[in-house]
């Protein structure tokens, strides 16, 4: 039977109990320690943050919407050529006690990220997870999603009716600790804790990025090929869902359909 324990969950960052009783002592555990304390709304956005070079602009990572892309733009703008190995690793501001330095930013800089149609990120997803499978965390959830049939060589639109059951089993058990690349847009930008300057669209990037360049001076996108490359394709635009699934993934991100005007 398919229950919500079956999915593979994303814990929000937490501590450890020892982390509280050698706050005292440590300064790696009292960060740690004083972390956790954060709500769990501003927790699960932190460790997916990039700050510029500048120190004032902060990308917040929104997972199957072109982060990969737009880290990689940030990455050439501030190092002035690209990054060869995998762009979440470039700058690591993921341990606990990086986060003063970056709460600060999020009061004070200029925060944007990028959003797009649900229905697309949801295929998107799907495929980068249990179709094409080249994300990196995708065995992960193999174990979780079988027992859902995604896994089954079957019709693909029988395989995403298994997937939007997976992801609605994850949401119904607890939506912040569902895996970012399946969770509402809304959560992954903290909306409602975190205020934007600016919110992108993937539909739409290059005049966002260029719009993004007017407003902080940091022009991401090269002016002799404008428009990004995409980094981080998973091929799914082919792909044509169902009336009935589609209904479904309104229903489940009903909320970033809303606030994003999709």
């Amino acid at each position: 039977m398919r229950t919500a324990n079956s999915t593979f969950r994303e814990l929000v960052p937490g501590a450890k109990r020892r982390d509280r009783w050698l706050s005292g002592l440590s300064a790696k555990h009292r960060g740690r320690y004083q972390f956790s304390r954060l709500p769990p709304e501003i927790r699960t956005v932190l460790p997916h943050c990039v700050i510029g070079h500048n120190s004032k602009v902060v990308f917040i990572k929104n997972s199957k919407a072109a982060c990969t892309t737009v880290a990689h733009l940030m990455y050439r703008h501030d190092n002035g050529s690209d990054y060869s190995g995998n762009i979440h690793h470039a700058k690591d501001i993921e341990s606990p006690f990086a986060w003063p330095t970056l709460m600060d930013r999020l009061k004070h800089g200029y925060l944007f990220s990028v959003v797009r149609n649900p229905e697309a990120r949801a295929v998107s997803g799907f495929f980068d997870f249990f179709v094409t499978a080249r994300n990196r965390e995708a065995a992960k959830h193999h174990p979780y999603a079988g027992k859902f049939g995604i896994l089954k060589h079957d019709a693909l639109t029988n395989r995403f009716d298994a997937f939007l059951d997976y992801v609605g089993a994850a949401l119904d058990a607890d939506p912040l600790e569902t895996d970012r690349h399946f969770r509402p847009q809304h959560l992954n930008l903290g909306h409602d804790h975190i205020e934007l300057s600016y919110v992108a669209r993937v539909e739409q990037l290059e005049n966002d990025l260029r719009e993004i360049g007017v407003q902080t001076g940091m022009n991401l996108l090269d002016e002799q090929d404008p428009k990004p490359r995409r980094r981080n394709v998973s091929g799914s635009d082919a792909f044509q869902i169902t009336a009935q699934q589609r209904a479904k993934i309104e229903a489940m991100f009903a909320k970033d359909y809303e606030i994003y005007g999709y």
